[in-house]
């Protein structure tokens, strides 16, 4: 362990040594040097302790102390020593004060002979051996716990313990090249991770010693890495099935939704408690859509991030990619009631702040749905996520949850459109205008939707189309023609129009 020197010297065998100038609190002394001559003072490696001979000390008087002192601070020696019987009791307050500012400690030793001083510093430096058994064997102990239990980032937690047994920042680092002659270095290999090497100062410790903490810390991470990846590896498993499940419910319908809940159930899925559906949506931040390439590996790497972030909050919480967003399903024993969305609201904000790193640029859009028991409330709160999602594009709220609004036809509308035979009956209606391509069937039920919202004004409904009333009027003979009904016939149109609304939640 790297010691100051106020350290040091409560060790035994330095009672004798007393401090002339420096801040001992401050210098952390690394090796031992005796030195004989003066001059030899300019050829001290960084960190040392001169200890000056008699002859040497007798020499260090009046201004060539002076000089000894900025010689020494030259070459970033951490101390002088002066021994003997003309050691001075004291120093000048310009050796006094050019220590202080160069990090230099001044010390006078009395025992005799030099000999047993070298030795006791020695000891207090490098802790002698017994000193260091106690420091390798209390890093071993420290990492063996780490290989039997695992680490979120077990390299970074390796170098964090051999970096506590050393006394000195242990380094990491990619190139073998970069280290220094000073510097002791063990390679490490993590599964899944580049080569590296860890690097500490020799001066830490003495090289043995560093060199056997290092080994322990290489071989303990890569352990605790491959016991890290095998756990992933294991709950991955149930993680995708019952994220491949929950995306296929949330589309399903019917007696197949039926069949589906089994499955969830036997996956492990809580299905039949209260569910808060969080849906994250990605644009390009310009409001277009990701190429296909750029949106299968932001899904991928968004999934799993969404899931880790929001499952730190300790609720119980799935994941699943549906429509190409990100679907988080917290599930509850009991209605969570109002405090249990603002809950959800800000573990959703927190997601949002992470996933913003994987997309520099792009747009997130998150939408919230209310808590509903059972298989149908899950399907109704992804409904409300999805209309929450849309509000918020539309109240240009990217990077922020918006939760589904309570009040009105439309919490109406998610409860009836959640039920099996109403999206039977709204996919039945509306199957005419899905069969077109993706682009040309959403822009049909959008104009099909403003003009019945807009009671038939071609003219209105243009503005809000950015279309001429010409245009609006050829696409709504299109759809009319192509669905085989009649506008001018009030069942017929109530029907339309309740559709077009809730085809907006799916």
């Amino acid at each position: 362990m790297v010691r100051t020197f106020a350290e040091v010297l409560h060790f035994p065998g330095l009672a004798g040594v007393t401090v002339l100038a420096g801040e001992p609190a401050r210098v952390h002394p690394a090796a031992v040097v005796v030195v004989e001559r003066l001059a030899d003072l300019r050829a001290l490696a960084a960190g040392s302790v001169a200890v000056l001979s008699d002859l040497a000390t007798a020499d260090a008087w009046g201004y060539r102390l002076d000089v000894a002192v900025r010689e020494v601070a030259a070459v970033r020696v951490a101390g002088l020593v002066l021994t003997g019987a003309r050691a001075p009791a004291q120093v000048p307050a310009t050796v006094a004060g050019m220590a202080e500012c160069a990090g230099v400690v001044v010390l006078r030793a009395d025992q005799e002979p030099l000999a047993d001083l070298v030795v006791s510093l020695s000891a207090a430096l490098v802790g002698g051996p017994g000193e260091q058994l106690r420091v390798v064997a209390s890093a071993h102990a420290a990492l063996a716990d780490l290989e039997r239990r695992g680490a979120e980032d077990p390299l970074a937690e390796a170098t964090r313990v051999a970096s506590d047994a050393l006394g000195r920042p242990v380094a990491q680092q990619y190139d073998a090249g970069t280290q220094t002659a000073e510097q002791v270095a063990e390679t490490v290999e993590c599964e899944g991770e580049p080569t590296r090497w860890l690097v500490v100062d020799a001066g830490a410790a003495d090289q043995v010693t560093a060199r056997l903490v290092l080994t322990l810390a290489a071989g303990a991470a890569g352990a605790a890495g491959r016991l890290l990846a095998a756990n992933r590896r294991r709950e991955d498993v149930p993680v995708r099935s019952r994220s491949a499940v929950l995306g296929e419910v949330l589309v399903a319908s019917g007696e197949r939704l039926s069949r589906l809940l089994d499955t969830a159930r036997a996956v492990g899925m809580p299905i039949d408690g209260w569910h808060e559906v969080v849906r994250i949506e990605f644009d390009d931040g310009r409001g277009r859509a990701l190429d296909e390439v750029s949106r299968f590996a932001l899904l991928e790497s968004a999934t799993r991030l969404a899931l880790q972030v929001a499952r730190a909050s300790g609720r119980t919480w799935n994941v699943a990619q549906a429509d190409g967003a990100v679907v988080l399903v917290r599930t509850s024993r009991y209605d969570p009631g109002t405090a249990g969305t603002r809950d959800t609201a800000a573990v959703a904000d927190r997601v949002l702040a992470r996933l913003a790193d994987l997309a520099p640029g792009g747009a997130q859009w998150c939408g919230i749905g209310t808590a509903h028991d059972g298989a149908t409330g899950l399907l109704a709160s992804a409904a409300e996520a999805r209309a929450a999602v849309s509000k918020g594009r539309a109240l240009g709220r990217a990077g922020q949850s918006v939760v589904y609004d309570l009040t009105g036809l439309g919490r109406m509308l998610v409860d009836w459109y959640a039920s099996d035979s109403a999206r039977q009956a709204v996919h039945d209606l509306l199957r005419p205008l899905e069969a077109l391509d993706r682009h040309r069937a959403e822009a049909a039920i959008e104009t099909l939707h403003v003009y019945l919202d807009e009671r038939g004004s071609t003219s209105r409904a243009g503005e809000r189309l950015h279309l001429h009333r010409n245009a609006v009027t050829y696409r709504i003979k299109s759809i009319t023609d192509l669905l085989g009904v009649d506008l001018d016939d009030a069942d017929q149109r109530l029907a339309l129009q309740l559709a077009c609304r809730a085809r907006l939640f799916r």
